[in-house]
């Protein structure tokens, strides 16, 4: 196996002690690296498989990542999985040092969640509707997203302006929410708690505020997993948010190996961030992964130049490993209309030239726009397939913990 790794990946797997930053940006061997680095803990510096946590973005990483270990060696860790799956093992085995019961079930749907907070409202005398509903659901996620439990609240602000705010709700969608409703998100959010305490649950984030509620208020149990635990290793450490990062700070040991890239974070909409990354970038050893083993010299050149203009960013230059390649058109638009139709006719031309539409595809950004695109390339008669967004029993870390 040495022989294909690179010099920077190398020096990432037998970087053992201490803390790490491993930057990979895009196909850099990523994974390849944390299975090696893992393989030699375990093989090589007397490290047990259950000493060491090694958390992914999504069940299907974690799956993939147990199957290229387990080729390497038999020693597999039972703390492989998304942070969600692992602090809820977590809280169940250790609920009693905390306000929930053991057998707490989870509020999966948003619709049930939803349900909720139409009856907090009703009951308050206040008129419901969709937009005011989905705001205080996403202002509720946005206060565990950081770690704030309803205590740690006051009663509010009272808004004095217009009747009605846009709020952006997240990857660049907005809705018309009520004045007075953002002055009653905080209420709203305690009676919310106590709902789910009466009924026994735990909403999906929950998991992650009562895990850094558990570490931050009990030391024993601090004490307890830092000592059990030898190595935490996390993969896409740019899209963790405010109370995953707590957590890990107070679980690590001098153990701590991130692994991310500061330039993809796209989830900041969500409450991430890269204050961790950046943190350890100007505090802990710091290995960069520059190879890119799929994309061609242009195509990365051009990454590169984009990488540069970012404000806020760990300076990085990443290689390209392939052929030179073909050059990127950009073209600017007066508006989403115009833009499509330029699409549209593009793939028009690629059809008739004998391209397959098996090897066309376009990206974006917002549902939305995807649901537009697909009446029109419907309408003239474009076959095409939207592969929309998953619900939420779809989601991996949701199977995961199912």
């Amino acid at each position: 196996m040495k022989s294909i790794l690179n010099n920077e990946q190398l020096k990432a797997i037998n970087t053992t002690k201490g803390n790490l930053l491993i930057l990979a940006g895009a196909v850099t061997g990523k994974t390849t690296t944390i299975v090696e680095r893992y393989v030699n803990l375990v093989e090589n510096h007397g490290i047990k498989p259950d000493e060491i946590i090694m958390t992914t973005f999504t069940n299907k990483a974690a799956k993939d990542m147990t199957e290229k270990i387990k080729k390497r060696t038999n020693k597999i860790s039972p703390y492989i999985g998304t942070m969600h799956s692992l602090f809820l093992r977590i809280l169940r085995n250790n609920s009693y040092d905390l306000p929930i019961n053991k057998n707490f079930t989870l509020l999966t749907e948003d619709r049930d969640k939803k349900r909720i907070i139409k009856d907090i409202l009703a009951g308050r005398g206040i008129e419901v509707n969709s937009n005011n509903v989905l705001y205080l659901l996403k202002r509720i996620e946005k206060f565990k997203s950081v770690g704030i439990m309803p205590e740690g609240l006051g009663k509010g602000i009272n808004l004095e302006k217009e009747n009605q705010i846009e709020e952006e709700i997240g990857g660049g969608e907005f809705i018309t929410v009520d004045s007075d409703i953002k002055a009653l998100s905080n209420e709203v959010y305690k009676e919310y708690q106590k709902r789910l305490k009466k009924y026994n649950k735990l909403d999906f984030d929950d998991i992650l505020l009562y895990t850094y509620k558990l570490f931050s208020e009990n030391n024993r149990i601090q004490r307890q997993y830092r000592k059990k635990i030898k190595a935490i290793m996390v993969d896409e450490a740019q899209d963790l948010n405010l109370v995953q990062k707590n957590i890990l700070e107070l679980m690590q040991n001098n153990n701590l190996c991130l692994i991310g890239d500061d330039s993809q974070n796209i989830y900041s909409w969500r409450g991430t961030s890269n204050d961790l990354i950046f943190n350890f970038d100007e505090n802990e050893k710091k290995i960069i992964l520059k190879d890119n083993y799929r994309s061609s010299e242009k195509i990365i050149s051009n990454v590169n130049n984009i990488i540069k203009e970012i404000n806020f960013k760990i300076d990085k230059e990443l290689k390209g490993t392939r052929e030179k390649g073909e050059s990127i058109k950009v073209k600017g638009f007066y508006d989403l209309n115009e833009e499509m139709y330029s699409s549209l006719y593009e793939i028009k031309n690629l059809l008739q030239n004998n391209e397959s539409p098996d090897d066309i595809a376009i990206l974006f950004r917002v549902n939305r726009i995807g649901k537009q695109l697909e009446r029109m390339f419907r309408k003239h008669k474009i076959p095409c397939h939207l592969s929309k967004s998953k619900g939420f029993f779809e989601r991996e870390e949701i199977k995961d913990i199912l």
